[in-house]
């Protein structure tokens, strides 16, 4: 027997994306699993997965690129890049910090193909 929150929540994740998640934080946090929207659920949470990987690999991107150009740019001012290594670092290791699983994509990711 479906319940009449269902079809609504399933609806609104189109029409109203914070809904929905709020919608959906309200049925985890009662217990209503049933009452779920799983599919999408699963498309946001594996979308969630990608983003952080992407950034992982994005920052890791910017980092090496300014570790060259500090070795090989030796005109360009340094403070530059500096400033550009340290951020990077920084935000490096806050993601690796609330996801220390990520640690184990680093070698994937600065490998040279």
């Amino acid at each position: 027997m479906q319940t009449l929150a269902q079809p609504r929540t399933i609806s609104c994740y189109d029409e109203d994306w914070l809904r929905w998640i709020d919608a959906q934080i309200r049925l985890l946090s009662e217990k209503r699993f049933s009452e779920l929207d799983l599919e999408n659920l699963v498309e946001e949470l594996d979308s969630m997965k990608t983003k952080e990987l992407r950034t992982l690999k994005n920052r890791l991107r910017v980092l090496i690129m300014h570790l060259l150009k500090c070795e090989f740019q030796k005109s360009h001012p340094q403070n530059k890049w500096h400033a550009t290594l340290v951020g990077q670092r920084e935000r490096i290791k806050a993601l690796l910090d609330d996801s220390p699983s990520l640690r184990r994509k680093l070698v994937e990711y600065v490998q040279v193909n």
